[in-house]
């Protein structure tokens, strides 16, 4: 009954080379056309913005402002980044393989899911029939039948009051 273990093999680590100076590449600054296609945003928005300090720019050697891809990022959130068709390529590759792992939790999670949307139906459904049903008590509880009509008395001769005990043992 015992199973052998079996160990994943450890991956190595790639090594990443110690900054220096002649490796450590500055920041990537763009003008004001190019931040307002990396944005999606209106060039008037990106100088309005600069102008509010919301965003922060340099001046280069011609005095025009530029701004820098990470501070474009940071106040616009992800930046747009040029498509094939833009570059007029076709991407013709197959889409990522998914690792074993992640396709196996893809899975699990669509099943969840599945699982949870009719949960949430059956759910639903109940509501509707407790919200059915309160509503009938409601009405049950709340009805008030009309009164049933009290019969005329009937214009007979008068009646005879009740004999005594007397009466009805001597039959008088």
């Amino acid at each position: 009954m015992n199973e052998a273990l079996t160990a994943e093999p450890v991956q190595e680590m790639p090594t990443i080379p110690a900054y220096t100076n002649e490796n450590i590449a500055a920041p990537a600054k763009v003008g004001l056309n190019e931040a307002a296609r990396l944005t999606g945003a209106s060039k008037t928005t990106i100088l309005k913005y600069a102008e509010e300090s919301k965003l922060s720019f340099e001046l280069n050697p011609q005095g025009k402002k530029v701004y820098q891809v990470a501070e474009l990022e940071r106040v616009f959130g992800r930046l747009k980044t040029p498509t094939s068709s833009e570059e007029g390529q076709q991407d013709h590759s197959e889409p990522p393989e998914i690792p074993p792992q992640t396709a196996l939790e893809m899975a699990l999670l669509k099943a969840e899911v599945r699982r949870l949307e009719d949960q949430n139906h059956l759910l639903a459904k109940n509501a509707e029939d407790w919200q059915q049903q309160a509503e009938r008590l409601t009405l049950m509880l709340t009805h008030r039948p009309e009164p049933e009509p009290v019969p005329a008395p009937t214009t007979q001769s008068t009646p005879e009051p009740p004999k005594g005990f007397l009466q009805r043992l001597f039959g008088r």
